[in-house]
């Protein structure tokens, strides 16, 4: 049976920030005719600066990026697939003319799978920014961040150890190994590329994704640098809207 989708409602103004810009929440369900139960809602950010064009340019972007991986725009009727359970928005940061927000999920089949993609916009002209549009990413910057990705790493391997000598821990030589391999994958991969903006801070993105056998010793990696001790931000960062 053909997946149905069914547009339930636009909620006006769910979130409201800065002195024009909204991000209106598009509420979606899959139909129990789908034969897919239960019937979660999935929410989906439809960002409104006031000016049609910058819209257009941004709502474009994100259902395209999110939902597509071949560049076309799918119909509303195909962005949810059977095996969704769960799709969300946080907006982090909507002021001084940037809007940062990610959008989460959550897909089932034989196994769980979650994810969050962060966006940062200028509602100034719709496009999509980089980190070298926040941030000068002067050399100083980048060993700082390196040097925090590193000591946390250092102490994230000296938790398996500690777990591989307690018996109690369960932790076998196999699975440590194996962990162990994938912390060094992640360290050397590490690009200061994707980020999210706060109020107070930024926030450099950094997962390390282990396989589900060995899911529970995936390594929290938290790089977050507050405003007030960065030097070489382009970006205003008052309270001002």
């Amino acid at each position: 049976m053909k997946r149905i989708l069914v547009l339930l409602f636009i909620q006006i103004a769910l979130y409201s920030f800065g002195q024009s810009t909204q991000i209106d929440t598009l509420l979606l369900t899959k139909d129990e005719k789908s034969g897919y139960l239960p019937s979660n809602q999935f929410k989906f950010p439809i960002i409104k600066t006031g000016s049609e064009s910058i819209d257009l340019i941004i709502n474009t972007n994100l259902r395209s990026d999110f939902f597509d991986n071949d560049g076309d725009l799918k119909p509303e009727s195909e962005w949810i697939d059977e095996s969704l359970i769960y799709l969300g928005f946080q907006v982090t940061y909507n002021k001084n003319g940037i809007l940062s927000l990610n959008i989460s999920a959550e897909s089932c089949g034989a196994y769980c799978t979650a994810w969050t993609s962060y966006y940062n916009y200028s509602i100034v002209t719709g496009e999509k920014l980089s980190i070298g549009d926040v941030i000068y990413l002067s050399e100083s910057f980048k060993e700082m961040v390196i040097s925090d990705k590193d000591s946390q790493y250092a102490k994230e391997r000296e938790g398996l150890e500690r777990m591989r000598s307690d018996i109690n821990a369960g932790l076998d030589e196999e699975s440590f190994n194996l962990a162990v391999e994938y912390y060094e994958d992640c360290q050397k991969a590490f690009q200061i590329n994707e980020f999210a903006l706060h109020n107070e801070y930024l926030q450099i993105i950094h997962d390390c994704n282990l396989p589900r056998v060995i899911c529970n010793l995936t390594p929290v990696i938290t790089l977050q640098y507050r405003f007030d001790g960065l030097k070489g931000l382009k970006i205003k960062t008052t309270t001002d809207k």
